[in-house]
């Protein structure tokens, strides 16, 4: 499945600008697993190096990929990664993926945040190869990030496997963005600060109580991805993210009233952020 989201045309531009609204937020759950299955960094200024997975499982023929921003990405100019490896059809392939500030954002630099995530997009709309469980790839490559930076690649769930969710009433997502850590020196308290280590990606998610034996009762306790689409009025999805490999503790909650909820309550892996442009 490929995940990027449709550009923003001049008809809808002013619906997409306007703050999302609660009830703009659609779910849906998928029980296939999300794989990593590279990452490639930067140890010089523009210089990438990549490795591969070494516990990438995959049982599908055929994938797509996304790349995931790992650690804060700098760039010198817009991110342009080229990935080669081999497609079903046992051709040679090659895909891109551009990181680029979208026009209406009034931030314009080339950095983005950890979770930031866009399709690798293969030539001529085919799908990379796997092969003994493993993507088919022989490089992962790029020439415009500053040392520090990293990316990842995923697989993620493919688009027969999600299915849709009810009405949500809250739902809160943990990216993994990495919060301050202050450094005491004597009687300062925060001599100096910096990036520390990512908090647990904590996910809190309340629905409206169906059944329990349908909604995320269903996948209480397994491993299971998330994904939330905010769609616009119904008109449009501007922003699109997936919380991957969860396990979710659900739990009825009975009021003494008559909105009874799901309430669930979990960790994820990792937060794929995808945004229109």
């Amino acid at each position: 499945m490929l995940y990027n989201l449709p550009a923003i045309t001049n008809a809808l531009r002013a619906t997409a600008l306007k703050p999302a609204q609660g009830q703009d937020k659609l779910l849906y759950v998928s029980t296939e697993a999300a794989t990593k299955v590279a990452e490639m960094t930067f140890p010089t200024d523009n210089t990438s190096a990549y490795t591969v997975e070494a516990n990438a499982f995959l049982t599908q023929a055929g994938v797509d990929l996304q790349a995931i921003v790992k650690l804060r990405w700098n760039g010198s100019a817009t991110l342009v990664g080229t990935v080669t490896g081999t497609a079903t059809d046992g051709t040679a392939l090659t895909g891109t993926f551009t990181l680029t500030p979208p026009t209406y954002a009034r931030n314009q630099a080339n950095s983005y945040e950890e979770s930031i995530a866009v399709d690798v997009i293969a030539s001529g709309g085919k799908q990379w190869a796997v092969v003994n469980n493993y993507v088919a790839l022989s490089g992962v490559s790029s020439t415009t990030g500053l040392q520090g930076s990293a990316v990842e690649l995923y697989v993620l769930p493919s688009s027969a496997s999600w299915g849709a969710i009810g009405t949500v009433e809250d739902m809160t997502l943990m990216l993994g963005t990495r919060p301050p850590h202050a450094v005491p020196d004597g009687a300062d308290g925060s001599k100096f600060v910096v990036p520390g280590r990512s908090k647990p990606r904590e996910v809190k998610v309340r629905t409206k109580h169906v059944s329990v034996a349908d909604g995320l009762m269903r996948v209480a306790g397994v491993n299971c991805c998330l994904r939330l689409d905010i769609n616009k009025g119904g008109l449009i999805v501007t922003d699109r993210y997936v919380a991957t490999n969860c396990i979710l503790e659900v739990n009825p909650d009975f009021p003494d009233e008559n909105d009874i909820k799901d309430a669930a309550d979990g960790i994820s892996e990792k937060v794929a952020s995808f945004y229109a442009v």
